[in-house]
């Protein structure tokens, strides 16, 4: 158990875990029965934390990738979040950086790397690029109303052809 108890450490010190994650790793070193073992004791230690892994882990992804909520909430998941833990923790995101004020980020870059979108197909591919980092189709079109306004229809149909 200690080999598998240090190789459990290594993973951590280099990053937290998920519990699911982590229990993914162990097992290619040992048997189910002392993984878990091992699981529950990193947890007693506090070592192991789903809801403190969960949090750093979505505060990382708002803040830095500038992802919204229902990416985060694919990411969590696939990484064994309890559906409650994901709720919680979305909320304290939420208090800390909105989707809202994330998404206008994300714009604003798009438009500083590459430039205003003047023509529909530029607005799509910057919807699209909203949607793919996860945020709501109706938070996205409001933000993106203010592009659509500034097109003339007219000529822009006429470009696109």
């Amino acid at each position: 158990m200690t080999e598998l108890y240090e190789r459990a450490l290594r993973y951590l010190a280099h990053r937290s875990h998920s519990r699911l994650e982590l229990r993914r790793k162990l097992l290619k070193y040992g048997a189910q029965e002392q993984v878990e073992r091992l699981l529950h004791t990193l947890e007693d230690e506090g070592l192991l934390d789903d809801k403190t892994f969960a949090i750093q882990r979505a505060m990382h992804q708002r803040q830095k990738r500038r992802w919204g909520s229902y990416r985060i909430r694919q990411d969590l998941k696939r990484l064994g979040i309890d559906a409650r833990i994901i709720h919680q923790v979305l909320g304290q995101v939420k208090e800390t950086k909105t989707e809202t004020a994330s998404l206008q980020e994300v714009i604003q870059l798009w438009v500083k790397k590459a430039q205003e979108p003047r023509s529909l197909s530029q607005i799509k591919r910057l919807h699209d690029h909203c949607l793919r980092l996860g945020y709501p189709p109706s938070l996205i079109r409001d933000r993106l109303q203010p592009f659509f306004q500034s097109l003339s229809w007219q000529s822009n149909y006429l470009d696109e052809e």
